[in-house]
């Protein structure tokens, strides 16, 4: 009904704190359909390695993590593992103190939004932590034929 208002291109989910934690569950859940993920001053937890891993390969395309310089280091790796993944992923840091949604914070995440934004020319493929390639897709368990 509404097809002819709806752009085409990836879908973006965004969420700032416990949104953000929100929004990376989501992600996890359908990476094809939301292949862009804006995590803002998510729980430290939110995007565990293995999240990371699986959103590039199972068809997510970027992921911007932004935080507090507090959460630098973490946030860094949480970038690093989702690149090794196979989506292209970015990591900005917006104050010393724990980021706010203030006029300053919100002009990085802007600048940061053409990135974000912009078509992926070519999807790095996935690999391992020490960079040895991986399948595309999640590995499957293997079948049990019935006797």
């Amino acid at each position: 009904k509404f097809g002819a208002h709806v752009a085409s291109g990836p879908v973006a989910i965004a969420g700032f704190e416990v949104g953000a934690d929100r929004a990376a569950e989501i992600a996890q859940q359908e990476p094809t359909f939301f292949s862009r993920v804006a995590l803002v001053n998510p729980a430290p937890q939110t995007w565990p390695p293995a999240q990371s891993t699986l959103f590039g390969r199972e068809g997510g395309e970027r992921v911007l993590f932004a935080c507090g310089v507090g959460a630098r280091t973490a946030t860094e790796f949480k970038a690093v593992f989702t690149r090794r993944g196979g989506a292209d992923a970015r990591a900005i840091f917006l104050t010393e103190t724990p980021p706010a949604l203030n006029a300053a914070g919100v002009a990085q995440l802007k600048s940061a939004w053409s990135w974000f934004d912009a078509p992926v020319a070519h999807r790095a493929a996935p690999e391992n932590l020490a960079g040895n390639p991986l399948s595309a897709k999640r590995p499957q368990a293997p079948r049990v034929r019935p006797n």
